[in-house]
C-alpha cells in the first residue's frame, strides 16, 4: 500500500431541501443556507472573553407592496400585524416570503425606501422582504478568568446590544 498525505484546502457541502410544499431539492450548496433569524431567545453569544446568553431581540422589518413600494419598519412589534399564514416558530415571528397586513399609523411611522405612504396600502398584504436585527438583550454569565486570556479579556459588555 501507498501511504499519501496532503492538506486538506476546501470543502464543499450539498444539503437535501424539503421545500414546504413537500419537495425536496437535492445538492442545495450549504453556502446558500443561513438562519432566518440570527439572534434568537435562549441561544449563547460570545463577546470577548464573556459568555452570554440571548433574553430578548428586536427587528427591523421590510414590507414589499404588489406595486413595488417598499417601506421598513423600525422595531416591528409582532402585535401590530396580522398573520395570513402561521409562524412556524414563536420566536421567529417574522421571515422573508412572509404575507401580513398592519395598519395605517404603523405604515406611517415607518421609513419608506421607495414609493411612500398611502392609506390604501393599509390592511393590504404585503411580502416580508426582509427582516434585519437591530436591538438584542443579553444576559452575561461568565467570563473566562487567567491564563492566556487575561490579557484579552475585556470589561462585562453592555446589558443592549
Amino acid at each position: 500500500g501507498h501511504s499519501q498525505s496532503g492538506t486538506v484546502v476546501a470543502i464543499s457541502l450539498a444539503l437535501d431541501v424539503r421545500l414546504p410544499s413537500g419537495v425536496v431539492r437535492s445538492f442545495v450548496p450549504s453556502g446558500l443556507i443561513s438562519h432566518m433569524k440570527p439572534f434568537r431567545p435562549g441561544t449563547y453569544a460570545v463577546y470577548g472573553s464573556w459568555l452570554g446568553r440571548v433574553e430578548e431581540c428586536w427587528e427591523h422589518v421590510t414590507l414589499l407592496y404588489e406595486d413595488g413600494s417598499r417601506v421598513k419598519l423600525l422595531r416591528l412589534d409582532p402585535n401590530d400585524v396580522t398573520f395570513l399564514h402561521e409562524s412556524f416558530d414563536d420566536h421567529c415571528p417574522f421571515f422573508p416570503s412572509q404575507l401580513l397586513k398592519t395598519r395605517a399609523r404603523v405604515l406611517r411611522r415607518g421609513k419608506w425606501l421607495d414609493g411612500r405612504f398611502r392609506r390604501e396600502y393599509a390592511g393590504q398584504a404585503a411580502v416580508v422582504s426582509a427582516v434585519q436585527p437591530c436591538k438584542v438583550a443579553m444576559r452575561w454569565l461568565a467570563t473566562q478568568q487567567g491564563g492566556e486570556l487575561l490579557r484579552d479579556a475585556v470589561a462585562q459588555p453592555p446589558e443592549m446590544i
